[in-house]
């Protein structure tokens, strides 16, 4: 499903018409498509963390029930495991899309985001590293911090991709907004595609919890791109001030 998505947005950038300047942005025109959006360092790396988030859900999407079969679950217990982070991402989502707009940058929202995902990975498995069996209860709650983790991730990416777009020239009007949300799905349907793949072969070869270090390690990737970005924002703005 996720390489027919991204096979789907391709041709949508392709045959959909551009769109003529709108009136309340006083025609001004956007400086490109998606080539040029993804040329802004703050859309980049938010495309990253769209990309890493999707990874996740897919990763879980093939592997888990594999995982969780050790507990000889009945069909309705394995599909309530199964929607466990989904249930926590719908629920908590309109609240980090509030925090963006409110409280806090969305890109601290994606650096929580990202140490939210990484500790839930750690408990689901658990993490190779960790001195403990596999428990089902464990499992659970690593999903629900997953969830929550999940929906800062991805609505946070969404907002900072807007902002940041509308920040370096782009228009502010429907054809930006349909620009940003077409490489968020995108993205999300690349991500669908990795992780599935990567988790598939990887369960085969050794295991879902030395499989989960490949998520661990995007989530610590993620991190370290987003520190990068805050310590050269904060640079930037320092250069400016003098």
């Amino acid at each position: 499903m996720g390489g027919l998505l991204l096979v789907v947005a391709v041709l949508t950038f392709l045959l959909m018409p551009k769109s003529k300047p709108a009136e309340d942005s006083g025609g001004k025109q956007s400086p490109g498509g998606i080539i040029a959006i993804l040329k802004v360092p703050g859309v980049a790396l938010a495309s990253f963390s769209i990309i890493t988030g999707s990874i996740t859900i897919g990763f879980l999407n093939s592997t888990l029930e594999p995982h969780i079969r050790q507990f000889n679950l009945n069909p309705v217990l394995t599909g309530l495991v199964f929607i466990i982070n989904g249930g926590l991402y719908a629920v908590t989502a309109p609240a980090w899309g509030w925090l963006c707009d409110r409280v806090v940058q969305p890109v601290y929202a994606g650096l929580a985001g990202a140490v939210v995902v990484l500790i839930g990975f750690i408990l689901i498995g658990p993490a190779p590293f960790l001195p403990m069996d596999t428990v089902l209860w464990l499992t659970c709650v690593g999903l629900m911090i997953h969830g929550i983790g999940l929906g800062a991730t991805l609505v946070s990416a969404f907002v900072m991709a807007l902002r940041e777009s509308i920040n370096h020239g782009f228009a502010d009007n429907i054809q930006t907004y349909g620009l940003t949300s077409a490489l968020w799905t995108s993205l999300f349907a690349l991500g669908s595609f990795i992780g599935p793949s990567v988790g598939g072969i990887l369960l085969d070869e050794v295991g879902f919890r030395w499989a989960t270090v490949f998520v661990l390690g995007v989530q610590v990737v993620l991190m370290i791109l987003i520190l990068g970005y805050l310590a050269k924002s904060r640079q930037g703005r320092a250069n400016f001030g003098k």
